[in-house]
C-alpha cells in the first residue's frame, strides 16, 4: 500500500504543476485575444475612415477636373481676344 501512495504522490506533483502552467497560459491567451479584438475594432474604424476619405477625394478629383476644363475654356477665350 505504501508503494501505491508513493506512485500517486509522484504523479500528482507534476500533474498539479502542469495544470497550473496551463491555467497561466490560458489567462495569457485570453489577454492576447482581448487585445487583438480591440485592435481589430480600431482597425475597422480606421478602415471606415479611409473609405470615407477615399470617396471624398474621388468627388474632389471630379470637381477639380471640371474646374480645369472651365479654366481651359476661359484661357482659350482670352487667347482669342
Amino acid at each position: 500500500m505504501d508503494w501505491v501512495f508513493r506512485v500517486l504522490s509522484t504523479l500528482i506533483i507534476p500533474a498539479a504543476m502542469w495544470i497550473g502552467r496551463l491555467e497561466v497560459e490560458n489567462a495569457l491567451q485570453s489577454e492576447r485575444i482581448q487585445k487583438l479584438q480591440s485592435d481589430v475594432e480600431r482597425n475597422s474604424a480606421i478602415d471606415n475612415a479611409v473609405q470615407h476619405n477615399t470617396n471624398a477625394l474621388i468627388k474632389l478629383e471630379t470637381k477639380l477636373d471640371g474646374v480645369r476644363g472651365d479654366i481651359s475654356d476661359v484661357k482659350r477665350l482670352l487667347d482669342r481676344e
